[in-house]
């Protein structure tokens, strides 16, 4: 087991080593990446092509971000926020408005971290489902 989500549900959510195989190799392990973060992560999402790595991170409050990697550039990171519309993990729409500059470009996982602890404290959003 990498993590354990308390859901409040008597079975919570367990992310797996296998859940994370897309993790990039060169990136640091999640755990280091994500910290206290994993707590919030109701889902992964790995995207990789042949000049870029994504990981789309989404949230217990129905908000998340998408981490990009362009390969020619390794170690620049871009932040997308996101806002989840949806029961399913592709149904999102990017955050303009959020309190924090676009596009957030990051050359160090400290402050992807940063940001992306931010946007999981934001204010829950609305249920989808309800």
């Amino acid at each position: 087991m990498f993590w354990q989500e308390d859901t409040g549900l008597t079975e919570d959510k367990v992310i797996t080593e296998q859940d994370l195989q897309g993790w990039p190799s060169h990136w640091p392990p999640p755990c280091k990446f994500l910290g206290p973060l994993v707590f919030n992560i109701t889902a992964l999402t790995f995207i990789s092509a042949l000049s870029e790595h994504q990981v789309i991170l989404r949230f217990k409050n129905f908000y998340g971000v998408r981490i990009s990697e362009n390969l020619f550039h390794k170690g620049l990171y871009l932040v997308d926020i996101l806002r989840f519309s949806g029961l399913t993990d592709e149904d999102y729409d990017l955050v303009y408005d959020a309190p924090v500059p676009y596009p957030s470009w990051y050359f160090n996982s400290h402050e992807v971290f940063a940001l992306s602890e931010k946007v999981a404290q934001w204010e829950s959003r609305p249920d989808p489902s309800n």
